[in-house]
Order: C-alpha cells, then structure tokens, then sequence
C-alpha cells in the first residue's frame, strides 16, 4: 500500500470513528432530553404571578423586505381583556409541565417581573421561565393546542 492510500485509509477511518462519536453524544443527549422531559408537573402560574400588575407582551415578526427583526410591544393592564385570558389560561393549564434545561426563543413573550412566558405563533409549545420561592431560575415547558394562545395577536 502506498503512503497516499494509506492516508486516505487513516483519514476515513478518523472520519467513521468522527461519525459514531457524534452519533453516540447525539443519542446521549437525546436520552437526557428525554429524561429531563418524562417528569411533568403541575405548576400554579397564579404563585409567580402578581394579579394587581400589568404585563408586558412583546411580538416578534420579520420585514418581508429587510429581513430584520421587528419588535411591538404592549402593555397588558389589569383587567383588560388579553389579561383576562391570560389569567384564564394560566388558571386551565397548571398540569402536564416538563423542566427544560435548554434555552426556548420564539416571537411572543410576556414578561411580570421575574416572570417570563415563550411562545411561537402557530405552534404547540409554550415557555415559563420563573424564579422559584427559593429564588431558584425555573424554566417548564408545555405541550397546548394549536392557536390556543392566539389571543395575544388580536
């Protein structure tokens, strides 16, 4: 053999060892993920809420022309109607949360305080992110209905 093929022989053994390296740490993490996420519980939003605050609603969306990243934001007083259902979703949806180790951005958040809700337009997920009666960061994810927070672009 000579010494090219035997550098190609080395090369792609280098590369299959690569390969099932990444395959091994991409299954590894795939099990953690799945550990992390098999544990629901339920979470009552109404504890890291404060129902005499207003909250901040940020959208997200991209200019068709520039690409760029626009941001509106509102505030959501007390009482008003996308505050109402807010709390009315918050109060329908304390089951069923999942700890998240990983980092969740989308094009809708909702902000009180330390409190932080994620979400993506059309999607069925959904983010809280908190800081516990400890003070310990708290981030849970759910599972909800299509739409089922599409109140919030009304």
């Amino acid at each position: 053999m000579d010494h090219e093929t035997q550098g190609d022989t080395f090369t792609n053994d280098a590369s299959l060892k690569m390969n099932n390296m990444n395959r091994l740490i991409s299954l590894a993490l795939l099990k953690l993920t799945l550990i992390f996420s098999s544990c629901s519980s339920d979470v009552e939003l109404e504890d890291y809420l404060d129902l005499s605050v207003a909250f901040n609603l940020t959208i997200n969306t991209i200019d068709s022309e520039s690409g760029l990243t626009e941001s509106q934001s509102e505030t959501l007083e007390v009482n008003s109607e996308k505050w109402s259902k807010l709390i009315e979703w918050a109060e329908n949806n304390k089951k069923g949360w999942s700890s998240s180790p990983a980092t969740h951005i989308g094009d809708v958040y909702i902000s009180q305080g330390g409190f932080r809700l994620i979400h993506t337009k059309g999607s069925t997920g959904v983010t809280i992110a908190f800081n516990d009666k400890e003070g310990n960061p708290k981030q849970y994810v759910n599972v909800v209905e299509k739409g089922e927070l599409n109140f919030l672009f009304e």
